[in-house]
C-alpha cells in the first residue's frame, strides 16, 4: 500500500492512503503531541458530550480536515464522505470520525455513516488482529447504491491501509465513480 503525507504543498495522490499526521504508538515509546491528541481523538465517541479539552480536540481535526485535506479536492461538495467501520458486527458507525463530523459544517450533510458496514466481527487490530486485505473484503459490505459516485473514505489512524483499500475495492466493484482515502494519522513502523 502506497501513502501519501499530505501537509505542506503535497498534492492528493488518488492511488495512495492520503494522511496527515505520523502516529507514535504508546508501545514504542515517547509520544509526541500529536499522537497523544490522536488517541483522545480516538475517544471521543464514547462520550455524550465534550469538556473544553474534547472540544479543542474536535477544533483542531476540523481545522486540519477543512484547511488541508479539503483544500486539495477539487469541487470537495461532489462526494460522499464515509468511513471504515469499527472491528464489531452491526454497529452503527457512530465513532470518532462521525462525531467529527457533526460539528463540520463542510461536509455535515455530505457523510454518510452507512455506507460501509461490518458484516462480521474482526479481531482489532491494534490488539494483533490480521492487517490481510482479505480479512476486510470478507467482513465488510457496502451497504448503500453508490453507482457513479464518488466517494471519500475516512479513517482515523491507519497501520497497513488494509482497511482502507478494502474499502476502495469494494466501493470500486459497487461502481463508485472514484475513490480518495484518507486518514488523520499513519502509524509510524515497518508499513
Amino acid at each position: 500500500m502506497k501513502f501519501n503525507k499530505i501537509l505542506n504543498y503535497t498534492e492528493l495522490d488518488d492511488e495512495a492512503v492520503n494522511y496527515l499526521f505520523d502516529y507514535y504508538p504508546k508501545n514504542r515509546g515517547t509520544q509526541d503531541k500529536d499522537s497523544i491528541d490522536i488517541l483522545k481523538f480516538k475517544e471521543l465517541y464514547s462520550y455524550e458530550s465534550f469538556n473544553n479539552e474534547q472540544r479543542e480536540i474536535i477544533d483542531k481535526y476540523n481545522a486540519y480536515f477543512s484547511g488541508i485535506f479539503l483544500k486539495k479536492v477539487d469541487n470537495y461538495k461532489d462526494y460522499i464522505f464515509c468511513c471504515v467501520p469499527p472491528h464489531h458486527a452491526n454497529t452503527d458507525n457512530r465513532r470518532s470520525i462521525w462525531r467529527l463530523t457533526r460539528f463540520s459544517w463542510t461536509i455535515k450533510e455530505l457523510f454518510d455513516k452507512d455506507i460501509i458496514i461490518r458484516t462480521r466481527d474482526i479481531e482489532s487490530l491494534h490488539s494483533g488482529g490480521s492487517r490481510s486485505i482479505e480479512v476486510h473484503l470478507n467482513s465488510l459490505a457496502i451497504n448503500k447504491d453508490i453507482v457513479g459516485r464518488k466517494i471519500i473514505v475516512m479513517d482515523d489512524v491507519t497501520t497497513s491501509g488494509g482497511s482502507l483499500e478494502a474499502a476502495r475495492i469494494l466501493l470500486e466493484k459497487a461502481g463508485a465513480k472514484e475513490v480518495i482515502l484518507f486518514a488523520f494519522a499513519k502509524t509510524k513502523s515497518l508499513y
